[in-house]
């Protein structure tokens, strides 16, 4: 009954009207979850980045663990009294270095996880100083060099002189570290 004072033109213009007002009402509504949508787009793109660095942490993490585990492999095929000092001192006598050498311990600033020596030859030729650290590499006792102070002619002239660091890690024993994971007993105070 209301509808049928207007005519067909007013109905059209109250229409689109309706429509105009329904369409400035809808578009903050619509903006608004467009900028949700494109906030949590981002975050899944941030969030995407994040889990690819965390893999890419945890390939390098994996790698330098298995390296250490490689490491402790090694340290675990020495000898359990193995001493560096007394290496580099048994492979200089099967050189034939014995009168041309100094041999003395040297305090590593590893807090006693790492020990060196250090070894001054004097009189030697080049041939004998690579014979001498091919023995030490090769030994597979994870000997290195840390340090070639100098390699120059002796002052007598009489072949080459040269001061070099060892060093390696200490060697550890297995019941030492088991013995560490132990729970420890809890002390009661006097009372």
């Amino acid at each position: 009954m209301a509808n049928s004072w207007l005519g067909r033109r007013e109905r059209i213009v109250i229409g689109v009207g309706v429509g105009v007002l329904l369409l400035i009402g809808l578009i903050p509504i619509l903006r608004g979850l467009n900028k949700k949508y494109d906030v949590s787009r981002s975050q899944l793109v941030q969030a995407t980045n994040r889990l690819e660095n965390a893999r890419e942490l945890r390939a390098v993490i994996d790698a330098e663990r298995s390296g250490q585990n490689a490491i402790i492999e090694q340290i675990k095929k020495r000898p359990g009294n193995f001493d560096l000092y007394s290496f580099t001192s048994r492979c200089l006598r099967e050189l034939e270095l014995e009168n041309r050498y100094n041999l003395e311990n040297q305090r590593m600033p590893s807090g006693g996880a790492l020990e060196g020596v250090q070894l001054t030859l004097t009189g030697v030729s080049m041939e004998e100083v690579v014979d001498l650290l091919h023995k030490v590499y090769s030994s597979n006792n994870l000997i290195v060099l840390q340090r070639l102070q100098y390699l120059r002619p002796a002052r007598d002239g009489k072949g080459l002189e040269c001061l070099l660091t060892f060093m390696t890690p200490k060697a550890f024993s297995l019941k030492a570290k088991k013995a560490d994971r132990r729970p420890r007993k809890r002390r009661s105070l006097p009372r």
